[in-house]
């Protein structure tokens, strides 16, 4: 195997020169928690414990689409079949819909919202 040299000035950028680079200090952010504009909110959730479940119905009944990610939970047996028994059991309630997607994912969606099954292949 043959090592590639170069001139390394050309591989490295001098100090000083790089001026192009720009970066966003997070603590600045201010991210959006104001949603009165929008008609629909997508909503990400990480399910860490059975009690977390209880929260999700404000959300649905209020119109929000939730994708929730119960891998902290995945590997107890029992509490995954609670959780997801209890996400399905609210979906039926509120007259969404409810499908999983991924490994330890699933979708939950409120009255009106249906959630297509077919997926989509080759696109890009």
């Amino acid at each position: 195997m043959a090592l590639l040299r170069g001139n390394k000035s050309k591989s490295k950028p001098s100090k000083g020169k790089d001026r192009s680079r720009k970066f966003i200090d997070l603590d600045e952010l201010k991210m959006q928690d104001d949603f009165t504009g929008s008609d629909m909110v997508v909503r990400i959730v990480e399910i860490n414990r059975y009690d977390d479940v209880s929260r999700l119905s404000e959300f649905t009944y209020g119109g929000t689409i939730l994708i929730i990610d119960y891998s902290p939970v995945a590997d107890d047996e029992l509490i995954r079949r609670k959780v997801l028994d209890d996400i399905k059991y609210l979906g039926r309630d509120t007259g969404g819909d409810v499908a999983g997607f991924g490994k330890n994912m699933i979708i939950l969606t409120p009255k009106g919202v249906s959630v297509d099954r077919n997926v989509v292949r080759g696109i890009i």
